[in-house]
């Protein structure tokens, strides 16, 4: 793989770690910087804080450190032609990253309406599911979308 791809997948690890930082940061801050809002601090659960803000925090954070970890991982061996070797690492990265995305989201969902005792949105637990097997499975699309592309080509 070459090393702008290597570049391109890095930049978009880490854009999506920025969204996932600035995205928990949007919940967090209106709630503790309204004064209104400082009674309903002690009344918001434990496990509010812990889905909505510092998981995605966490994720976006390690996401960005690891961004160049991650997009070794993603890159592929094979001796394949320059241009199919770029589409299939773009679409590695870009299920790796709608795996990430969809998973920060239904995580807190599921964490929230479990330590409510409301029925447990199985939608949820079905979409984290799924974005793990984009996140675990993003080599195999990446080949399966190769093949498909010789295949047609």
């Amino acid at each position: 793989m070459g090393a702008d791809m290597i570049s391109l997948s890095i930049v978009s690890i880490r854009v999506l770690a920025i969204y996932l930082i600035v995205n928990s940061l949007n919940v967090a801050i209106p709630i503790l910087s309204l004064p209104e809002a400082m009674g309903s601090i002690a009344e918001i659960k434990y496990p509010v804080w812990v889905g909505y803000v510092f998981i995605p925090m966490l994720t976006g954070t390690a996401l960005w450190f690891l961004s160049p970890a991650i997009s070794k991982r993603l890159s592929s061996e094979d001796q394949l032609s320059n241009f199919d070797l770029q589409e299939s690492t773009l679409v590695r990265a870009g299920s790796f990253l709608m795996g990430i995305y969809y998973f920060v989201d239904a995580v807190p969902v599921i964490i929230t309406t479990y330590y409510g005792r409301q029925a447990i949105a199985k939608e949820m637990i079905g979409t984290a599911l799924i974005s793990c097997c984009l996140i675990f499975g993003s080599k195999f699309i990446g080949s399966i979308y190769r093949k498909i592309q010789n295949g047609i080509a």
